[in-house]
């Protein structure tokens, strides 16, 4: 009780400057939480991603070729078979498991393909140093290259 007291016995001006690092902190938190949920989500698009180029990788192996798609959004492609992309089959080497956290483009010939995507954050080990993220593609043989923003 002789705590609550003390408080209320702070000048006009105290209370205001307590109140406003009170306001600051609060803000801060919220920034950093959303931040924080940007960068899982950023690692959760890669960890998609990667899984996607598997079942090329694995299926590339088998028919020494990647299937043949012009650019399309990997939001269709729920399935990769030994038929085909959404068809049914014998052997399954892609199936998606979830939403994709972000759009994702992808087209690929015969010998050759390119996934792109976006990332929101920094990541130094993808040489993305600016807050804002850039625009990265995973190509043949799993190789993950980004570029920040001009």
């Amino acid at each position: 009780m002789i705590l609550v007291m003390k408080i209320f016995d702070y000048s006009q001006k105290i209370k205001i400057i307590l109140g406003s690092i009170v306001l600051v902190v609060i803000i801060l938190l919220i920034v950093f939480i959303v931040l924080d949920r940007s960068r899982v989500k950023d690692l959760q698009l890669v960890s998609q991603v990667q899984t996607f180029a598997t079942g090329l990788e694995q299926y590339y192996d088998k028919f020494q070729a990647y299937p043949e798609v012009s650019e399309i959004d990997l939001i269709q492609v729920q399935l990769l078979t030994d038929q085909g992309f959404n068809q049914p089959g014998d052997t399954v080497y892609y199936q998606a498991q979830s939403n994709w956290a972000r759009p994702v483009l992808f087209l690929s010939s015969d010998s050759h393909y390119t996934i792109k995507f976006e990332l929101k954050n920094s990541w130094p080990v993808w040489q993305l140093d600016a807050w804002r993220g850039g625009e990265c593609r995973m190509s043949t043989n799993m190789i993950m290259t980004c570029q920040n923003p001009d």
